[in-house]
């Protein structure tokens, strides 16, 4: 999410850089970010349906 935020920023698309956001959001609605290692996520993901393809 974070890097995805600040790619936005950068781009235009949100006026506020990543950790400005990430942290209001913390603040405001308790946001929690995850200490999972990415490769570990990235992982998981590979294996959820919508990342997948169907192969013929």
């Amino acid at each position: 999410m974070r890097l995805e935020l600040q790619y936005l920023y950068a781009i235009g698309r949100v006026p506020e850089p990543a950790l400005s956001v990430i942290d209001a959001m913390q603040a405001g609605i308790g946001l929690k970010m995850c200490r999972t290692g990415f490769m570990a996520v990235a992982r998981e993901a590979e294996l959820q349906p919508f990342t997948q393809t169907t192969r013929k």
